[in-house]
C-alpha cells in the first residue's frame, strides 16, 4: 500500500475528530482546523490510492482501505482527542463510534462511476469547443473558459489544500484574499495547460475507479497519434470527482499522467512560504503576478 494512503487516512480521521469535538465544545478554532485537516487527508489519500491502482493493488477490508488497524485507529482517536481538550475524552466513544461507522461502509455504497464520467466527458467537451471556437477573440474564449471551469472545478477546497497548515492561523482577510489569488492563478494555467496538451483535438473518457462513496478518478485520454508527452508516452489525464455541498459533481485535483495539480501546487506554495517568513498576503500577491503572466 501506498504511504500516501496511510498518511491521509490518519489525517482524516484526525481532521473528523477535531471537527466533532470543536462542535460539540464551542470550539471553531478547532473546527477550523480539522476541516483543513480533512481536505488534506483526502487529497493525500486519493493520489496515494491512484497510486496503488496503477500498479495493480486493490483492497476491500478496513485495515487495508485505510492503511491503520482497529487498535492503531483508537490509539490516533484518543491521542487527539487527549491533546487538545481534556474535557473531551467523555466524547471519544461517540466520536470513535461515528467515525468507524463511515470508515466500514459496505461496498454497495460506493460512489457512482457512470455519473462521474458522464460529467467530466460533457463539461470537457465544452471545453474543448470553446477552445476550438475561431468565431470567438482571445479575451472572449478564456472568458467563456473561466467560467465554465468556476462552474465545475471545486477552486475553494483546492486553494486550501494548497495552503495546507499556513491555513490555520490565517485571518479570514488572508484567507479570502488568497483564495481570489488561488483562483485567478489556477484558472488561467489550467486553461494554459489544457489549451497546450489538447491542442483542439478531442478528449475521450477512459474509465473511472471508486475511491469511496464521495470519491473517484476518472482517466481521460488525449486523442490523435501525435498527442504525446514530451516524453514520447501517451498524454492520459486524471480528475477526481466528489460531491459539493448542493451534492453535484465537482471536480477537486487535475493529474497529469500521474501528476496531481493539487499537490504540485502545495508543495511550491510550502517552499515559497517557508522561504518568506510564511507571508500569506505576499503568496498572494505573487500568485496575482503569475496569472497576469499567463
Amino acid at each position: 500500500m501506498d504511504k500516501g494512503r496511510i498518511a491521509g487516512s490518519a489525517k482524516q480521521i484526525k481532521g473528523a475528530l477535531k471537527q466533532a469535538v470543536g462542535k460539540a465544545l464551542g470550539d471553531t478554532k478547532l473546527q477550523s482546523e480539522g476541516r483543513a485537516d480533512k481536505i488534506e487527508g483526502q487529497i493525500q489519500n486519493a493520489v496515494g490510492g491512484l497510486k496503488d491502482t496503477l500498479r495493480g493493488k486493490r483492497s476491500n477490508d478496513f485495515t487495508c482501505n485505510s492503511g491503520l488497524t482497529p487498535r492503531t485507529f483508537r490509539r490516533l482517536c484518543m491521542t487527539v482527542l487527549g491533546s487538545h481538550i481534556p474535557a473531551a475524552r467523555a466524547l471519544a466513544p461517540c466520536v470513535v463510534g461515528g467515525a468507524l461507522a463511515l470508515l466500514l461502509q459496505v461496498p454497495a455504497a460506493r460512489a457512482d462511476t457512470l455519473s462521474a464520467q458522464t460529467f467530466v466527458q460533457q463539461n470537457v467537451d465544452k471545453e474543448i469547443a470553446i477552445l476550438k471556437d475561431t468565431k470567438l477573440a482571445e479575451p472572449e474564449r478564456e472568458t467563456q473558459s473561466r467560467a465554465l471551469l468556476r462552474s465545475i472545478i471545486d477552486v475553494k477546497r483546492l486553494a486550501m489544500f494548497a495552503l495546507g497548515s499556513y491555513a490555520r492561523n490565517a485571518s479570514e482577510r488572508q484567507i479570502d484574499g488568497f483564495e481570489s489569488a488561488f483562483s485567478d492563478y489556477f484558472f488561467s494555467i489550467f486553461h494554459f495547460n489544457l489549451e497546450q496538451s489538447s491542442g483542439g483535438r478531442s478528449i475521450a473518457v477512459t474509465g473511472a475507479t471508486a475511491r469511496g462513496v464521495d470519491d473517484v478518478i476518472v482517466t481521460a485520454s488525449v486523442a490523435g497519434a501525435d498527442a504525446r508527452s514530451p516524453a514520447g508516452t501517451p498524454m492520459n489525464l486524471g480528475f477526481r470527482v466528489r460531491k459539493n455541498a448542493a451534492g453535484e459533481d465537482t471536480i477537486v485535483d487535475v493529474l497529469v499522467g500521474t501528476i496531481s495539480m493539487a499537490v504540485t501546487q502545495r508543495d511550491d506554495f510550502s517552499s515559497y512560504l517557508r522561504q518568506h517568513g510564511g507571508n500569506i498576503d505576499q503568496l498572494s500577491a505573487e500568485l496575482e503576478k503569475r496569472a497576469a503572466a499567463n
